[in-house]
């Protein structure tokens, strides 16, 4: 029960750290941890079109936060039925901070350090104590994880520019120390196929993928571990 309160907070707190997020920069842990924290001061005399569009802008962020909040719960519910105890905290922690990458990539087209930095870490601690993969795995998963977009770059970036950030390299090396080199390959393969379809329905050519390698991330972990006799 406690677990899925801490999702339901979690995930209500997501969107309002994200806001914040682009006040702060740069993410080193420190500046972080003392932004949060910090009341904006307003001016003493409001017009009614700015508190009008104030309220506009906290009703719409609500929301969302209503909206991750609802999700981060119901990925935690699904982590509690198809993962054992052992692995579940790790899961956990994986998903939180995928979150967070998705929603920050999303509005700033940026994958901080404070964040992807410890997810490598926490994929090889998941690899030692949460018995998924070996070691030797996820090591060799986070090294492919960096090379390939290095390689990928250096053929692509003289017809394309920018295709891809320091960011979505280390986001990869990140989760190739989650998934292994197999796992990796699919999650990249789900990915594209997101971002394609993405690219289609808003009709732009470009635009953050860090939400679209969270999103094969939790497709390949679901799928790879569904037991579907929770359900019947």
């Amino acid at each position: 029960m406690l677990s899925f309160v801490f999702a339901f907070i979690f995930g209500f707190c997501t969107p309002l750290v994200a806001s914040r997020f682009g006040k702060f920069l740069p993410t080193d842990l420190g500046t972080v941890l003392a932004s949060l924290w910090h009341c904006p001061r307003c001016p003493k005399c409001l017009s009614p079109q700015w508190v009008n569009l104030f309220y506009g802008k906290w009703r719409k962020l609500l929301r969302w936060c209503f909206v991750w909040a609802c999700l981060l719960v119901f990925l935690f519910y699904l982590i509690h039925l198809n993962f054992d105890n052992q692995s579940q905290v790790w899961v956990k922690a994986l998903v939180c901070i995928l979150a967070l990458l998705t929603v920050i990539d999303d509005r700033y087209f940026l994958l901080p350090d404070v964040l992807t930095i410890p997810l490598l870490f926490l994929g090889f601690g998941f690899s030692i104590w949460g018995g998924e993969i070996s070691s030797a795995a996820s090591f060799w998963g986070s090294v492919y994880g960096y090379l390939l977009p290095s390689a990928a770059v250096l053929f692509i970036h003289p017809f394309i520019k920018d295709s891809f950030g320091g960011g979505d390299v280390k986001m990869l090396t990140a989760l190739g120390a989650w998934f292994g080199f197999y796992g990796l390959n699919i999650v990249l393969l789900i990915s594209v196929v997101s971002f394609f379809a993405w690219s289609l329905w808003s009709r732009r050519r470009s635009g953050a993928y860090g939400p679209h390698l969270a999103f094969g991330s939790l497709v390949y972990l679901f799928i790879s571990h569904f037991q579907y006799t929770h359900f019947f």
